[in-house]
This record gives structure tokens, sequence and C-alpha cells, in this order.
């Protein structure tokens, strides 16, 4: 089995989970809205473990929230903003090869082949 998630960059993406059927851009936003539900369980979380909090609910907003991350190989903070936010990726069970480009790039070594 491969284990290459890649993002699905596509809203249209339909996407088929147990036997029910989803567009992307249908699931998203009820998935965000459990994660803004889930705020106030993220910042038990991180108390509990004694990590401190998230200040505020925005970081779960489209917008994020003024926020920084540390460069590890400069040790400088950069400053931006910061969100957390629901990404649906794929794998699939089995390689599969695009024949397009490998008819290709047969062509292009034919090509060569001819011209020496």
């Amino acid at each position: 089995m491969n284990s290459d998630f890649q993002e699905l960059s596509s809203d249209n993406a339909i996407i088929n989970i147990g036997g029910s059927t989803f567009k992307a851009v249908d699931l998203r936003p009820h998935i965000d809205i459990v994660l803004q539900q889930s705020y106030e369980k993220i910042n038990e979380q991180l108390a509990s473990a004694r990590l401190g909090k998230l200040h505020h609910s925005r970081v779960l907003s489209a917008g994020g929230f003024n926020g920084e991350i540390l460069e590890i190989k400069t040790g400088e903070w950069i400053k931006g903003k910061v969100r957390i936010r629901s990404v649906f990726e794929f794998c699939p069970d089995e390689v599969i090869e695009n024949t397009e480009k490998n008819e290709s790039t047969d062509d292009s070594l034919d090509e060569i082949r001819r011209s020496l």
C-alpha cells in the first residue's frame, strides 16, 4: 500500500467515506464548525498538559490570528498570521502511473536517437 498522502486541492473533489459521498466544498464548513466548537476543549487539553493556551478563537478562522514562528535555522522569530484549518488528503491504495507522461518521454528519446 502506498502511504504518500496528497492534499486534495480542489473543493470540487468528491469524497466517499464509509458509503457516504460528499463534495469537499460541502463537507469542509461542517468540519470547520466542529473545530471552532472544539476551541475550548483544545484549551483544556493544552492547560492540562501545561502547554499554555490559544488566546483567541480566530486562530481557527480563515483569516488567522497574529502570531509568530521560530525559524529553527536562524533562531529568529518571524511575525505573521497563524491558523488551524481542515485539509482533505488522499492516498491511493495503488500507485497509478501516468501513461501519457511515459509515452511523451519515449517520443523524446526516439527524437534524440534519430538525430544521432
